[in-house]
């Protein structure tokens, strides 16, 4: 992204600045065992308006299945520091998108890596 967006409005165009954000996380294996894994995240983003106020808390579990399966399961929660502002409602939403848009991203980059690496294995196989 080349840090401009563009803006419409009453028939013009215009370019507004888009401004990096630093996010800072926290990740956190919650638990472990041969067939699964829970992963805990928390992020914070003091630099957006009311950032200081709310915190993202993501939890991930990747499940075993076998055969060379597995499975993902996340959830998120916005936990606001003190009392709720008034457009906390925007914050949960954009946030639930946010959140929802990166683990199919997630989920789709996992899909081809194990696709390609199955085809790589076969490709092997036949070689042999």
């Amino acid at each position: 992204m080349d840090g401009n967006r563009q803006k419409k409005g009453r028939g013009k165009v215009a370019w507004e600045s888009v401004h990096a954000v630093v996010a800072y996380e926290t990740h956190t294996i919650i638990d472990y065992n041969d067939y699964a894994f829970v992963m805990k995240k928390v992020t914070t983003n003091p630099d957006v308006p009311f950032g200081k106020s709310f915190e993202c808390h993501v939890q991930t579990i990747f499940i075993n299945l076998g055969y060379g399966n597995c499975k993902m399961i996340s959830s998120v929660e916005a936990q606001f520091l003190g009392r709720p502002p008034m457009v906390a409602w925007k914050i949960k939403n954009a946030m639930y998108n946010g959140v929802t848009d990166f683990f199919v991203a997630k989920g789709e980059v996992i899909c081809e890596h194990a696709v390609r690496e199955r085809a790589e294995a076969e490709v092997g196989e036949n070689a042999a």
